[in-house]
C-alpha cells in the first residue's frame, strides 16, 4: 500500500461542533421594577407620553417588566383608551386587546 505524502502522517484532530444557540443561552430573574425605573422605560423607551397612562399602568404592572411591557403595548396601539380600562386590563381581557401580529 502506497501513502500519499500530502496526507497528514498523524489523525487529524476532531473538529469542535458549534454549540447551539440554545445551550449558550441563560435565564435571568429579573424582578420588579422600582417606580422611577418604571417611568424611564415607559417615557423614554415606549414613549408614552401621558402621564396620568403612564401612571395607571405602573400601577396595574406592579412593576413586573412584562406586565409594562404588554401594557404599554395594549395603551399605543389602542389611543384613547381610558385610566380605567388600563386598571381593568388583566388576563383574558388584556390578551384580547394585544396587538395582532
Amino acid at each position: 500500500m502506497r501513502l500519499d505524502p500530502g496526507l497528514p502522517r498523524r489523525p487529524a484532530e476532531p473538529t469542535a461542533r458549534p454549540v447551539p444557540a440554545a445551550a449558550r443561552l441563560r435565564s435571568v430573574e429579573v424582578g420588579p421594577l422600582g417606580g422611577e425605573e418604571q417611568r424611564r422605560y415607559l417615557s423614554e423607551a415606549r414613549q408614552l407620553g401621558d402621564p396620568e397612562l403612564v401612571e395607571a399602568i405602573i400601577r396595574r404592572s406592579g412593576g413586573i417588566p412584562s406586565q409594562l411591557d404588554l401594557l404599554a403595548d395594549v395603551v399605543r396601539k389602542q389611543p384613547g383608551i381610558t385610566l380605567d380600562e388600563v386598571g381593568g386590563l388583566e388576563g383574558q381581557d388584556l390578551a384580547e386587546r394585544l396587538p395582532k401580529a
